[in-house]
């Protein structure tokens, strides 16, 4: 029994990180499993072991895991999040509403930053525009496997068809974005993903309508313009929103990193624009450390007159003019 009890105070630790400032962590143990304070000591020092069902009622009050393994060596487990579309049940609509409540969560905890690494612009910066924000969400949708095909949707983008409430959604996250402080990292301007989405609707045929077509390249230029904005001043239009803005050459994937007063939260993406969010913190430090290390190796784009900032920017400004001509 005693070979359990270093995990089960491991355990303890996470549910104590997760109680309410303010609020004795002996006294809600000992409310929530029904025994007295001096116990609910006894099992927060390893002195007495949980039995199952205690270890139940606290998991699923705090959502987390109770894992019967070390870590002391060795691959370390992380719980994570995702969103399942591979079950039909869920849209690109369902998608926003997660994202609005979990960005809602996060400003309700005062998050500190919210910083990220990406090979594209940050969603938050395209949902301004409704023609930009529908053809990304048509994107999103054209991703999601249906329940007969695999097959990526080869009905053609049209603005009209596009569900108004979702680009409100959108709208949403991105007004809230405003107001976060943010650190982001973006790789070259040749390699943006929102470019080459454009680039593959045009050759693909999905982009029939050209004035639709030139205008969501119109407000792609818009969002460089925004950005470029912020960086000057370091604020985007919300003076709590801070922003920083770098370049690296190399960023490899995509990962966000909130960092709140109780812990932090990590967004890994995959599957084009799912992702995996856990509150792990090992994986916490593990991605703050690989930002830390991008860090370093990155240029920074923050302030007035950087050169380098005006350099990545026009070719980013080049790259999507000329494709604009193509309509």
């Amino acid at each position: 029994m005693n070979n359990t009890l270093p995990l089960q105070i491991e355990f303890l630790q996470k549910i104590i990180s997760q109680i309410k400032s303010g609020t004795l962590p002996a006294n809600e143990i000992a409310r929530l499993l029904k025994i007295s304070n001096s116990e609910a000591y006894n099992k927060m020092s390893g002195k007495s072991a949980l039995t199952l069902a205690q270890v139940q009622v606290l998991c699923k009050k705090y959502d987390v895991d109770f894992e019967i393994s070390s870590r002391a060596s060795g691959n370390i487990r992380a719980r994570v999040s995702y969103t399942p579309f591979h079950t039909g049940k869920i849209s690109v609509g369902n998608y926003l509403a997660l994202l609005n409540k979990f960005i809602s969560s996060l400003k309700a905890q005062n998050v500190k930053k919210l910083s990220c690494a990406t090979d594209d612009i940050p969603f938050f910066h395209l949902f301004k525009y409704p023609e930009l924000t529908a053809f990304k969400l048509y994107f999103w949708q054209s991703r999601i496997p249906g329940k007969k095909t695999l097959k990526v949707s080869d009905e053609p983008f049209d603005f009209k068809k596009s569900n108004k409430t979702n680009i409100k959604s959108a709208f949403k996250l991105h007004k809230a974005y405003q107001s976060i402080p943010s650190l982001e990292i973006w790789t070259k301007s040749q390699l943006l993903v929102s470019i080459d989405q454009i680039k593959l609707a045009y050759e693909s045929q999905l982009l029939k309508d050209k004035s639709l077509a030139r205008a969501v390249c119109d407000q792609l230029l818009l969002t460089l313009d925004d950005v470029e904005q912020y960086a000057i001043v370091g604020n985007k239009e919300s003076t709590t929103g801070t922003f920083d803005w770098y370049q690296c050459d190399v960023v490899g994937n995509v990962a966000y990193l909130a960092e709140t007063q109780k812990n932090n939260i990590s967004f890994l993406r995959f599957n084009t624009f799912n992702n995996l969010t856990s509150a792990d913190a090992g994986l916490g430090k593990e991605v703050k450390m690989w930002l830390q290390f991008l860090l370093n190796n990155a240029t920074g784009f923050t302030g007035h007159g950087t050169k380098q900032r005006n350099s990545y920017l026009q070719k980013a400004r080049n790259t999507i003019s000329g494709l604009k001509e193509k309509f």
